[in-house]
């Protein structure tokens, strides 16, 4: 393992062990969260959001921001509002990383406490990030002690290890599609945007239009989109080796609209969500909470658009295939069908086997 792999295994390991406590505190009784305590920082609150100062700052410091970087946070928000902030700035921080070349890495950052110049490298700021935050998280565990609140999650890095997700030959974990990314083992993607896609991107007419592309993988429809003058365009894979690709060739792309993270942790509001091979990746046992969940990403009256296998394969998944009566089905009680259909422009290697389909939230 190199050391850029490292750290981003790092990185990863520190989003999800911010998850597992932001869900604990997400929970607590009511007062719990600002109840004071005697410590360098006195209530779960504050040592929450020095956490995400800190994570914050040295992002914007490595971005060569200027000005004061380290961001104070409204006390008047709530918890649950708070922990969706940092656990967003996780992602941020590991997608932003996730790009670098060994040359990013080494980048010296500089900058001033009063009179005298600092320059650390990117890596070493990562470093540090990393293990700022392991140590505030012991602190929010002493805290929790002393306030009598049971319940306290295990983010020691050896339970991350042991997580199902950590898994590297478990084809529902993000380490399995990294791993096939990374190999080149993506036979699935044709290298351009397919034609259903670019047909219903130039359907649209309102550039503002805010579009989610779930399993984007390379991301070719995201491109096309963005060219073509819809900057609200999000792209999400749980695979950094996925991205890598328009990070690099689209570099104003906006980085907060890279989403590297898991589809049903998603906390925002689209009005179309364009869809290709995130469907059919999924374990059908899935797919109902997969129309849940973006069902409650979508605006009222937003569009869930795109293609569905059509056919049934003869091997065991993914992709996984079904059939328009159980699409039907599935779909009808959250949202409303408006086409779906044999798609005619598929590519040759597909054609007669996808259905092209638009539904509108109920």
């Amino acid at each position: 393992m190199t050391f850029a792999e490292h750290l981003i295994e790092k990185l990863q390991y520190n989003l999800w062990a911010n998850q597992r406590f932001g869900a604990w505190l997400a929970e607590l009784p009511e007062g719990m969260y600002d109840e004071k305590v005697a410590n360098s920082f006195p209530s779960l609150r504050a040592t929450w959001n020095h956490i995400q100062k800190a994570e914050t700052g040295w992002w914007n410091k490595m971005r060569s921001e200027k000005g004061d970087v380290f961001p104070d946070f409204d006390d008047s928000e709530t918890c649950e509002h708070q922990v969706k902030e940092l656990i967003r700035q996780s992602v941020t921080l590991l997608n932003y990383c996730s790009a670098f070349s060994i040359l990013d890495w080494e980048a010296e950052v500089k900058y001033l406490i009063g009179s005298k110049e600092y320059s650390p490298n990117r890596r070493q700021i990562v470093e540090h990030i990393l293990n700022h935050s392991t140590y505030h998280r012991g602190q929010l565990i002493t805290i929790a002690n002393q306030l009598g609140l049971s319940g306290l999650p295990s983010t020691d890095f050896v339970k991350y290890l042991r997580a199902p997700l950590s898994k590297p030959n478990d084809v529902f974990s993000p380490n399995y599609w990294e791993s096939r990314y990374e190999n080149q083992q993506d036979r699935w993607d044709v290298g351009y945007i397919t034609p259903p896609l670019k047909r219903i991107i130039d359907s649209l007419n309102d550039k503002d239009t805010k579009i989610l592309i779930p399993g984007a993988g390379q991301a070719y429809a995201a491109e096309y989109a963005f060219k073509q003058g819809f900057k609200n365009v999000y792209v999400c894979d749980w695979s950094s080796a996925a991205l890598k690709r328009i990070r690099q060739l689209l570099p104003k792309f906006p980085e907060d609209q890279f989403l590297c993270q898991d589809y049903f942790t998603i906390d925002e509001k689209f009005d179309v969500i364009l869809e290709q091979t995130f469907f059919c990746a999924l374990p059908p046992s899935k797919r109902k909470l997969y129309i849940e969940k973006s069902a409650t990403f979508l605006h009222p009256e937003g569009v869930l658009t795109g293609l569905l296998f059509g056919i049934q394969f003869p091997k065991a998944g993914p992709p996984f295939g079904g059939d328009e009566a159980e699409y039907r089905k599935l779909f009808e009680p959250r949202f409303r069908i408006e086409t779906l259909e044999t798609c005619s422009d598929s590519i040759p290697s597909r054609l007669g086997n996808e259905l092209y389909f638009k539904a509108i939230k109920r």
